[in-house]
């Protein structure tokens, strides 16, 4: 297999993860975010409306694309991947500080998130 297409994700802070990966039943494509501290979890809706594919790029101005500023990016004309938050898991007190390990939608309204949490089942 190769690869089809390669994208930008911006991060909102340089030491966040993205921890998980899923598509929604109607083919969305939403990810989790998070800092290795556990304080900033969040799950966001992915846009790839007038991103760029950068996988056939050769070269960026001796630039590495992952840590270009939003304004360089833009002189190189690379449009990252849009995001829009869906959850703040911060604000979830029932899942706690537990880092999240992945997430997948039960059905249209339901997404399923797995912790780092001994296996406890919790129902949010």
């Amino acid at each position: 297999e190769s690869t089809s297409a390669q994208y930008l994700i911006p991060l909102e802070n340089a030491e966040h993860q993205i921890s998980a990966l899923t598509s929604s039943p109607d083919q969305k494509l939403y990810l989790v975010e998070q800092s290795p501290h556990g304080n900033y979890r969040r799950i966001f809706q992915l846009d790839f409306t007038n991103a760029t594919n950068i996988q056939s790029r050769k070269r960026f101005s001796r630039v590495l694309p992952e840590t270009a500023t939003p304004e360089r990016l833009t002189e190189l004309l690379v449009n990252p991947i849009k995001k829009r938050m869906i959850v703040d898991l911060g604000k979830v007190k029932e899942l706690g500080s537990q880092p999240i390990s992945g997430i997948t939608f039960l059905n249209a309204e339901t997404i399923a998130i797995l912790t780092n949490n001994e296996y406890a089942i919790n129902k949010v």
